[in-house]
This record gives C-alpha cells, sequence and structure tokens, in this order.
C-alpha cells in the first residue's frame, strides 16, 4: 500500500468513525443511563472495536476472505447470530426500577 492510499484509508476511517451512528447513540444512552463514568467503558470499548477493524482491514482481511470462500459467509452467520443473541437479550431484560419517585416529576397545584 502507497503512502497516499495509507493516508486517503485513514482520513475515510477518521470521517466515518466521527459521524454519528450506531457507537454514537450506544455511547449517548449509556451516558445518560449509567453517568459519565461508567459510559467511558462504553466508549474505550467502541473505540477498541474501531481499532480492530482498522487493524484488520488494513493487514488484508479481504484478501483473506476472498481467498476462502466459506469464511465471509461463516462471519456473516456468527455476526447474525450474535446480534439476535443480543436482541433476545435486551428484550427479556427487566427495566431498572426507581424506589422512590422523583418529587420534580409530580405536577404542582397552582395557589
Amino acid at each position: 500500500m502507497t503512502l497516499h492510499t495509507w493516508w486517503l484509508f485513514t482520513a475515510a476511517v477518521f470521517l466515518l468513525s466521527g459521524t454519528p451512528g450506531p457507537n454514537m447513540l450506544h455511547i449517548l444512552s449509556r451516558s445518560v443511563e449509567l453517568g459519565l463514568r461508567r459510559s467511558v467503558a462504553a466508549m474505550a470499548g467502541c473505540l477498541l472495536a474501531l481499532i480492530l477493524i482498522l487493524a484488520a482491514s488494513a493487514a488484508g482481511l479481504t484478501t483473506l476472505l476472498l481467498a476462502l470462500p466459506g469464511a465471509f459467509e461463516v462471519l456473516r452467520y456468527a455476526g447474525v447470530a450474535y446480534l439476535v443473541y443480543l436482541g433476545i437479550k435486551a428484550w427479556r431484560s427487566k427495566p431498572p426500577v426507581d424506589e422512590e419517585p422523583d418529587a420534580s416529576l409530580s405536577p404542582r397545584l397552582p395557589t
């Protein structure tokens, strides 16, 4: 890979990772639900996944998948199975229950 191609690839990955999408929605929901301290772990996880994808694509994962015709199908169905597992897990989980009602949500009567 030439240096020019490498810089184009890096710029494209940077722009794609900076645009709003599923990772941004995940981080937003985690930070609202759990606060700043716990959302840092979610941010680190999303960044690690992005780095792994960048490293795999730079290492030539596409060439490997083209050389082994069934490897892409296995990878694709493993991803589908994982997403189905996550969906069922989220669907079956119980929502958090607040023990004390928030006083600021109660209606105020005019005086």
